[in-house]
């Protein structure tokens, strides 16, 4: 399958059509594994994740314990991560 194939497949926010073009032109896909880490927390973004299938985990650490944040499904992107990006600041920590 190829990435306009793929792209056509997500939902809302991603019908523009000029939209998907440059996603396709600009994007890389990646296939992570259960307990990959995706972003460090305190890591610089420069890509924003979007889930095709799956989900993943978005959490901090604090000391020895993580803090669940929030899960990110398919055909969603993590919302502190499009922050983080967007304003250039640090990341939390997605798996």
């Amino acid at each position: 399958m190829d990435k306009n194939e793929i792209l056509a497949k997500l939902p809302g926010m991603f019908v523009e059509p000029g939209l998907r073009q440059e996603m396709a032109h600009n994007s890389k896909f990646l296939r992570i594994g259960k307990g990959d880490m995706i972003v460090r927390e305190g890591q610089y973004l420069d890509f924003l994740p979007i889930v095709l299938t799956g989900e993943i985990r978005v959490f901090q650490q604090k000391e020895d314990r993580e803090i669940l944040l929030y899960y990110v499904r398919a055909g969603q992107t993590c919302m502190m991560s499009l922050s983080a990006a967007y304003f250039n600041n640090t990341s939390v920590r997605m798996e």
